[in-house]
C-alpha cells in the first residue's frame, strides 16, 4: 500500500498516512483525515483517492493551490516518490512505509517555523 509522508525541514518525516480505498483529506481543519498545524494550508486542502486503479490528488479549491513535483495542480495522477507541497508544509507519496532511506525533497520550499501557537 503507497503512504503520504509528511516531511520535516531535516527531511525526516514527520508524520505518515497509509492510503487505502476510502479518500484521504489533507488540511488544517476539523475535518481534514489528516490534520496539519500549518496556517498556510485550508481547512481541507487536497484530496487523495482511489480512481480506476490510480490514486489522485485532487485541490480542494485551496486559498494557496497545491504543488506536484513543482507544477500547480488541480488535479493529478500520483506516481510513486512525487513531491508535493501545500501551504508550507511538503509530502512525498511512496510506497516505502518504513521511515528510513525516504527520498529528500530536492528544490521545495522549506516550511516556516510557527512560534507561539
Amino acid at each position: 500500500m503507497p503512504f503520504l509522508i509528511q516531511k520535516k525541514v531535516d527531511g525526516s518525516v514527520a508524520e505518515r498516512w497509509e492510503l487505502g480505498r476510502s479518500p484521504l483529506i489533507v488540511g488544517r481543519g476539523e475535518k481534514a483525515h489528516a490534520r496539519i498545524a500549518d496556517p498556510e494550508l485550508s481547512r481541507q486542502h487536497f484530496e487523495i483517492a482511489f480512481k480506476e486503479n490510480a490514486f489522485v490528488l485532487r485541490d480542494l479549491d485551496s486559498k494557496n493551490g497545491t504543488i506536484v513535483n513543482g507544477r500547480r495542480v488541480t488535479e493529478t495522477q500520483l506516481n510513486l516518490e512525487d513531491q508535493i507541497h501545500a501551504g508550507e508544509t511538503n509530502f512525498v507519496f511512496t510506497d516505502k512505509g518504513a521511515v528510513d532511506n525516504m527520498p529528500t525533497l530536492v528544490g521545495m520550499h522549506q516550511p516556516k517555523v510557527l512560534r507561539g501557537r
